[in-house]
């Protein structure tokens, strides 16, 4: 729903394959949609990436298990 452009005014053409702007049509403001897309983006990682903590070093990797 956040990445869905028709909310800032913009809706498909299919017959010429292209974006038209509708002012009517939109929902919330540009800042509003591109900030949550932004958040969004920071928050998503990448398939297969793994989660670093900045508490863990090789020293107390282990710690939590004792």
């Amino acid at each position: 729903m956040i990445k869905n452009r028709n909310y800032i005014g913009y809706r498909m053409s299919k017959a010429y394959d292209d974006e038209i702007y509708v002012e009517d049509l939109r929902i919330i403001d540009d800042y509003t949609f591109y900030k949550a897309n932004s958040i969004l983006k920071n928050r998503t990682r990448k398939k297969g990436s793994t989660l670093k903590y900045t508490n863990r070093n090789e020293e107390n990797k282990y710690e939590g298990l004792i």
